[in-house]
């Protein structure tokens, strides 16, 4: 009968994870809050009054109590019962203790038979100073106090921190296997840094007193001020006895502050009080602090530690979230160019390698392994890395995703309730090689500081397994392939054969007595595998899985640690590709109940969930079908590769391929064999970077193609063999993220096959081919102008500059307008407008200044505002510094032609104006505003006889030398012409007179008419005595009114009626002249005037 905590078998297709850690069963302590519990973690294997010994977890509050204290926790299930072991406040009452800072750091012997706790913030108060020495205690084995040491207390302080004023000695600690404590203080000699080492034996009398240290001044300085080394501190074989003074173990220290970005120090003891430097490792990154955490392990199991490094700054292209080196021991010790593998964090400010530590054998494998934290990846995370013959092959810039198994703060179980603890920085500390369980493999436990917690992470017992397939064929003859029995779901065409799956356990846990093993066989569809099987197996429960899949459950125990199972495997009879092998996958797993974390004293019983061994879990076969390729069935093909552009004549232009983003690219990929078919033929297309895979336009539907878009690639696998016959492939890519420098597109093409290729690797053509284009984007810009108003009057006095006063004296207000345009299709990131503007005339003699033509009276206007900027000689723009005026004049424009660069150059002076401008996105436009004034006394003075004048502006789009756009050059060049003509003298004498003047002096003079009017009318003028003019009407037609200014006819002065001679109306005479009648009035005239 199984156990109870077997009732449970699960038949489902997964099985429990392989990971060798088991977060949900962890072990949680707390401290009191804000004390920082968890800052420093160790394992001790505690004993008193000859109890047995008990694995305890020391952990170290800086905080507790105001001075720090160390915690020991036994190995239970309760998460409050540890116990106060030591408390920082211990020594000279007048020294300053309140912020010791002990616990910061705790570490345990090897042995056990030692403990080391310090706080490096203890200060020695005097009458006059306060020197921040830093002190550490050492415990015996059963926790009691042993000694206290202080290396700094009897140095001189005569220099302050440019000596031993400031050591914080036990910022590190370190007990090694011969008795000595390392103690690292970065701060004697103006933080240059050093180590201690002394003995700790507990013979006092014949105990080594010298206290050793790295050089800190004088000859063997390798540091500079601030290097800071001291920070961290491990010990191994680091270097051969010859060259470490004879001893057999090598400290090794980090500086992190050394240099660019950190260093690690290696040294040992040799005569004399002075341990000399051996050797030193640099760090590579800016600020990456390289050698905060040391950590030595021997990771290949080849006999040498190998060290790791910390730099939890570390930042690069890669990720700014820290990164570990890991250097390879080899038996000349370690170098610079030590092989080493770099493991970086992607995740910003993850502070990964804030710890790491050699955690012993997770997985009983008899080889060492490790752990990396990252505090600040989220609420926290581990990095477990399983050591192996084969660690170092990776590449040497690792991510760290290689990690065998990553344990985050979300796995772990909730501490406390109403509400649980929120576990944050978990992984700040660090230790493992300790079995609390004893179930032979060693655990871990971590630090959460800001949650004052720490975890006791157990390691589930390993089954090592050695997996392999048994009875196979070695290769597959399908006319052959006949099955010797009748089998569920075959026919008689059924094609089978046998494959056979094997186990052997080596080791079996001591507490396991069974358990059961689920065996998978699937057939091509896995990762890495086809879409679709070619297999089929004999399933009698199609329900529950799908028929290419074979499955078994197996119950293994201690009598029966090995055993195979066969299946019978069907080729489908539909199958037409024979060609490509056949692949296998092999899989184990242990069905078992999920661990449940029980509220209980007792930890549970981790040995109730064993996982395999994960290396040896899966297996892969490959079986290959016959390819009739001469006798020894291998193929000699002889494959060649072209590549081409398939519509070359509707995109080339002078040797540039112009590209549009509306328009594809066809790319032709020719394959021929013209040797014996190509089995597996594969072929990888490697797309240019600033182009994009659409499809493909080949009919070739039996090749499948997949775009890898990390890698710009397309991946094509033959489906048959690629036999004596030419294909070709159409690849469709578009332009998405073209450059405007001319851009060299290369596409790349690879073949490969199976068989082996008789054409030569090298030889381009044959295994691969390249294209090579020289490529532009095409964007179409225009540019127009047009000036307001076209023409212009010019004529009056001839004014000096002295008698301009305002910018409406100097002439004709003109604007001209530039309108820069790009249709596209593709932006253009940088282009110019040059405007050539004809501002003066060149004077006749060259000691006197040039007159006016074109005063531009404002700055240059840029529509819309941003666009761009324009570049020109400042002191020309209203360079009489003229005010404007409110009044509005309407002027217009100019011909013999003043214009730039041509035969009027020695006339004209023109300034360059340059408008620079940025990102001129497709369908958008640009304008470009000027305002100038004609110079009027220029034009009348220097050319008063012309009929009319023209005035010229020329303006030009260029593109920069580095902008490689293509497109028509034809609209890239304007000019805008202004017309002048002379005006009429009396045009040009009111045309010089302001408006405001004319205006008043026409209200002034109907002003004055209607005061003569009302006075003539007071005075009755209007209302005078006319006599009836019948006669003068009979006598003549002159008028009535002698109207003769002269004073002829003085006699007819009066108002008589009579026909007078009329001053216009000629001689009075007979005939019925139209002389003017009066009537007579009823009223006497008021006043009676003589006619003069």
């Amino acid at each position: 009968m199984l156990p109870w905590w077997m009732g449970l078998i699960l038949l489902t297709a997964g099985g429990v994870d392989s990971f060798t850690l088991e977060p949900r069963l962890a072990i949680a302590k707390r401290g009191s809050h804000g004390s920082y519990f968890g800052l420093a973690v160790t394992g001790h294997p505690f004993t008193s009054n000859r109890r047995p010994i008990q694995n305890v977890v020391l952990v170290g509050a800086p905080l507790d109590q105001g001075g720090g204290a160390l915690w020991s926790c036994p190995y239970t299930n309760l998460d409050r019962d540890c116990h106060q072991v030591l408390i920082g406040k211990r020594g000279n009452q007048s020294d300053s203790m309140e912020e010791e800072w002990f616990g910061a750091t705790v570490h345990s012997q090897s042995s056990g038979e030692s403990v080391i706790v310090c706080g490096h913030r203890y200060v020695e108060k005097s009458r006059i100073h306060r020197w921040g020495r830093g002190r550490c205690m050492t415990l015996k084995q059963n926790l009691e106090y042993s000694a206290t040491w202080d290396p700094c207390e009897r140095r001189s302080k005569a220099r302050a921190h440019e000596e031993w004023g400031y050591c914080q000695a036990g910022i590190s600690a370190y007990l090694t296997k011969d008795n000595f404590a390392l103690i690292g203080s970065p701060g004697p000699f103006t933080w240059r840094g050093t180590v201690f080492s002394m003995s700790i034996a507990n013979d006092f009398l014949f105990r080594d007193k010298t206290q050793f240290h790295t050089p800190v001044q004088g000859q063997g300085i390798t540091l500079d001020k601030y290097s800071y080394m001291g920070m961290s501190i491990t010990s191994g074989n680091f270097l051969p006895r010859s060259l470490n003074c004879g001893q057999d173990e090598t400290y090794a220290s980090g500086a992190p502050r050394a240099t660019i970005g950190g260093k690690v120090i290696l040294f040992s003891k040799c005569e004399g009080h002075i341990m000399p430097i051996h050797r030193q490792l640099i760090g590579d990154g800016f600020a990456s602090s390289f050698g905060y955490s040391l950590a030595s392990a021997d990771l290949n199991a080849d006999g040498l530690d190998d060290l790791l490094v910390g730099a939890p700054f570390y930042s690069n292209r890669q990720g700014s979230g820290g990164a570990v080196y890991m250097y390879k021991n080899s038996p000349m010790g370690l170098v610079k160019d030590s092989k080493r593998m770099k493991l970086v964090m992607p995740k910003v400010e993850a502070r990964f390698g804030f710890s790491v530590a050699n955690v012993g054998d997770l997985n009983n494998d008899q080889i060492t392994d490790v752990v990396i934290g990252a505090p600040y990846d989220g609420r926290g995370k581990i990095y477990v890395f399983l050591g192996s013959e084969s660690f170092f092959l990776h590449t040497e810039s690792s991510p760290v995703s290689l990690a065998d198994q990553i344990i985050s703060a979300e796995e772990l179980p909730l501490i406390g309730t109403n509400p649980p603890v929120v576990v944050g920085s978990f992984g700040y500390s660090l230790f493992g090689g300790m079995d609390f369980d004893n179930n032979n493999h060693s655990d871990i436990v971590v630090g959460a500081y800001e949650s004052d917690a720490i975890y006791i992470v157990r390691s589930r017992p390993v089954i090592d397994i050695r997996t392999w397939f048994g009875e196979h064929p070695r290769v597959l003859e399908p006319s052959l392939m006949t099955c010797s029995e009748s089998q569920e779901g075959s026919s008689d065409n059924a094609r089978c054969f046998t494959i056979e799956a094997c186990f052997e356990i080596k080791q079996f846990p001591k507490n396991v007595e069974s358990a059961h093993l689920a065996f998978q066989v699937e057939a091509e569809i896995f990762t890495g595998g086809r879409k679709i099987s070619r297999i089929h197996f004999s399933n009698p429960n199609p329900d529950d899985y799908p028929s290419h899949v074979s499955r078994k459950i197996l119950e293994i125990r201690r009598s029966s640690l090995s055993g195979c199972f066969k299946e019978m495997a069907f080729l489908k009879e539909d199958t037409s590709d024979l060609n490509i092998p056949l692949k296998f996958k092999l899989s184990l797993w242990l069905q078992q109940d999920e661990p449940m974390l029980l509220k209980q004293r007792l930890p549970q019983n981790i040995d109730h969930y064993p996982v395999l061994n994960s290396k040896q879990t899966d297996k892969i076969l490959t079986i290959p079908f016959l390819k009739h390729c001469g006798d020894d069935n291998i193929c000699q093909s002889d494959l060649e590769l072209a590549l081409r552009l398939e519509n070359r004549e509707e995109l080339f232009t002078d040797d540039v391929l112009s590209v549009s983003p509306m328009k594809e690219l066809v790319l032709a990929l020719d394959v021929s064999n013209r040797g014996e078919p190509a089995y597996e033929t594969k072929i990888d297309f490697v797309v240019d970077e600033a182009f994009t895979f659409i499809g493909r336009a080949d009919p070739h539907n039996d090749i499948q193609c997949s775009y890898r878009e990390d890698q710009s690639s397309v991946h094509c696998e033959v489906g048959g063999p690629l036999k004596q016959d030419n294909v070709t492939l159409l690849f469709r890519v578009g332009a998405h993220s073209l450059k405007d420098t001319l851009h060299l597109a290369i596409f790349n093409a690879t073949i490969s096959t199976s068989s082996l290729n008789m054409a030569a690797q090298d030889t381009p053509g044959t295994r691969w081919a390249a294209l090579n284009l020289k490529t532009v984007k095409r964007s179409e810009l225009s540019l127009q102008a047009s000036a307001q108003p076209q023409t212009f009057w010019y004529g009056g006095a001839i004014r000096g500059e002295s008698a301009i006063k305002t910018t409406n004296d100097i002439g004709a207000k003109m604007m001209h307008t530039f309108h820069i345009n790009n249709a596209g299709p593709w932006p253009v990131s940088s282009l110019e407008l040059v405007v050539h503007w004809p501002i003066q005339l060149i004077p006749t003699f060259p000691e006197k200044p040039g007159k006016w033509l074109l005063y531009l009276t404002e700055e240059p206007e840029l529509i819309p505002r941003g666009a761009g900027s324009c570049f020109y000689n400042s002191k020309s723009v209203n360079a009489l510094g003229l005010p404007p005026s409110s009044r509005l004049q309407r002027r217009h424009v100019a011909v013999p032609t003043l214009e730039c660069h041509s035969n009027s150059d020695e006339l004209i002076h023109c300034m360059e104006i340059r408008c620079q401008l940025q990102q001129l996105m497709p369908n958008s436009d640009v304008i470009v505003k000027m305002r100038s004034r004609v110079w009027n006394s220029t034009l009348v003075d220097d050319f008063p006889t012309l009929d009319h004048i023209r005035l010229r502006v020329q303006g030009t789009l260029v593109l920069p030398k580095e902008v490689k756009a293509h497109q028509s050059s034809d609209n890239d060049q304007v000019t805008v012409d202004i017309l002048g003509y002379p005006s009429h003298p009396l045009q040009s004498t009111l045309g010089s007179i302001p408006t405001w003047i004319l205006v008043c002096a026409v209200l002034a003079g109907c002003v004055v008419v209607c005061i003569i009017g009302l006075i003539l009318h007071q005075f009755g003028f209007f209302k005078r005595k006319r006599l009836s003019n019948e006669r003068g009407g009979q006598r003549g037609g002159g008028c009535g009114i002698d109207e003769s200014v002269n004073g002829r006819n003085a006699h007819s002065s009066y108002i008589n009626g009579q026909g007078g001679h009329g001053g216009h109306g000629g001689h009075g005479g007979q005939g019925g002249g139209s002389g003017r009648n009066y009537k007579k009035s009823s009223h006497p005239p008021a006043l009676s005037l003589p006619l003069l």
